[in-house]
C-alpha cells in the first residue's frame, strides 16, 4: 500500500499564489512552505501511481468523496517519494519532509 495526498493552499494564502507557477511564487513570496498548505485529500492505493496518473485522476476522475478543486498549478502532491509542486509545465520536487 502506498499513501498519497493532495495539498492545496490554505484560504489565507490563496490570494496571489494560487494557480501560479513555481518560479513566479518563489520570486514573489519566497520558498513554498508546508505551513501555507493543507492536505485536502489523503488516500492509500495498492497500485503505484505516478504524478501524471494523479493529475489525471484529480482532473478527470475525481473520487466520489473528493471535495476540493481539480488538481492545478500551485497544488502539491504527496507521494511515497516526497512532495511535488504542480508547475505550469511538469513538477518541481519540494524539500518538505514526508509525514
Amino acid at each position: 500500500m502506498a499513501e498519497y495526498g493532495i495539498w492545496q493552499l490554505k484560504k489565507e494564502n490563496f490570494h496571489g499564489r494560487a494557480f501560479r507557477g513555481y518560479e513566479e511564487v518563489v520570486s514573489e513570496f519566497g520558498p513554498v512552505k508546508m505551513e501555507d498548505y493543507e492536505c485536502v485529500y489523503a488516500f492509500e492505493s495498492e497500485k503505484e501511481l505516478g504524478l501524471d496518473d494523479l493529475f489525471y485522476i484529480f482532473n478527470m476522475e475525481h473520487p466520489k468523496d473528493y471535495r476540493a478543486h481539480s488538481l492545478s498549478v500551485s497544488d502539491v502532491v504527496e507521494t511515497p517519494e516526497g512532495f511535488f509542486f504542480c508547475d505550469s509545465f511538469g513538477w518541481k520536487k519540494l524539500d518538505w519532509e514526508v509525514r
